[in-house]
């Protein structure tokens, strides 16, 4: 029987999580359609779980590495491995919303080499906070490899696309055609560069306006390295895919780096420069510079001179926008770890 769609997961060490993410898949699941699962060389009960839930569903195929290769290895290494004719990833702590396999393979009857949808967004413990949308308006079909197009798709995206991995179904036969598609393994964002890459070719992507992926929040890698580091990762990579993919399209470079940088304000990068060490300080001069203008970067530096009372301002500022409480705890939770490295607790 031919494979349809193979459903991607890479997993390290969230036994509990993973349960959850194919409980909400499982059910789901139909003729044609699955689940491959890539253990990252996990240290916990991972293989023991997936084990009792092949036995559920024996639709899917477990394959664990030696070591742990990193996250975008292990992604590409996922793709190698599936036999579908699309693959859609999902990060181990995130899940599906009900029938969301439904909807997609009907989507997928039109043949697009990329799908991009919603998503309903929950804390790390689950409580419901909203909907969330990559773009703004209706389900559309964008040909990305017509620049007028391209800009009209990042125009109206309401974040950087394709970060966030559980949104993003592909055709595979796509994806094995790039080239380099190690070009930025390391910077956890090789996938994004692997996707625009297909621009090359001819990309059609179609946008599936409805919330088909449970996420969970509060458990990017990153809380580890704080808010500064993830900054600098986010906006460094996507200045790589920008030129990589892009070199002779600056409307397109800097309307795709802008989606990152819109993200933070001059508010929040006073902020960042007040919690940054002497390095970190170092490398968001010249990523400010560079992306924000002189002004923007002197004003940020004045403010975060005023110290301590940027730092109280910016969490009020949080806790009047977002939503709850549990969202708040989130984002004190991302930044801490650089504001354990200043001596602040």
């Amino acid at each position: 029987m031919s494979i349809k769609l193979s459903i991607c997961i890479p997993t390290y060490n969230r036994s509990s999580f993973l349960t959850f993410a194919v409980n909400t898949i499982g059910p789901q699941l139909t003729d044609g359609v699955e689940i491959v699962i890539s253990d990252n060389a996990s240290s916990d009960d991972t293989q023991a779980v997936v084990g009792e839930l092949m036995q559920r569903w024996p639709a899917i195929r477990y394959v664990r590495q030696d070591q742990n290769v990193g996250l975008d290895r292990n992604l590409l290494y996922l793709v190698e491995q599936a036999r579908g004719e699309y693959c859609w990833f999902v990060s181990d702590d995130d899940g599906f919303c009900e029938g969301a396999i439904s909807t997609m393979l009907g989507a997928l009857g039109d043949g697009c080499d990329v799908y991009i949808c919603g998503t309903k967004g929950h804390s790390r413990e689950m409580a419901y906070i909203e909907d969330d949308f990559p773009l703004n308006g209706d389900g559309k079909t964008f040909d990305l490899s017509d620049r007028r197009q391209m800009l009209d798709f990042l125009k109206s995206a309401r974040r950087p696309p394709f970060s966030f991995i559980s949104v993003l179904c592909f055709k595979r036969e796509k994806w094995l055609s790039v080239l380099d598609k190690n070009a930025m393994v390391g910077t956890v964002f090789n996938h994004v560069y692997c996707v625009f890459a297909m621009v090359q070719s001819g990309l059609l992507l179609r946008y599936v306006n409805k919330p088909l992926v449970i996420f969970r929040a509060g458990n990017c890698g990153f809380g580890k390295t704080g808010m500064v580091e993830r900054f600098l990762a986010d906006i460094g990579a996507y200045i790589q895919v920008a030129e990589r993919c892009f070199a002779q399209k600056k409307d397109v470079q800097e309307l795709l780096v802008s989606l990152v940088a819109r993200q933070h304000p001059i508010y929040k990068l006073a902020f960042m420069f007040y919690l940054a060490n002497s390095k970190q300080k170092a490398r968001l001069k010249q990523v400010v510079k560079r992306v924000y203008g002189k002004r923007v970067y002197y004003s940020s530096r004045f403010m975060s001179q005023l110290g301590s009372f940027w730092v109280i301002m910016y969490f009020i500022r949080q806790c009047v926008v977002l939503k709850n409480d549990v969202e708040f705890v989130e984002l004190w939770r991302s930044v801490r770890g650089t504001a354990n490295n200043q001596g602040w607790h």
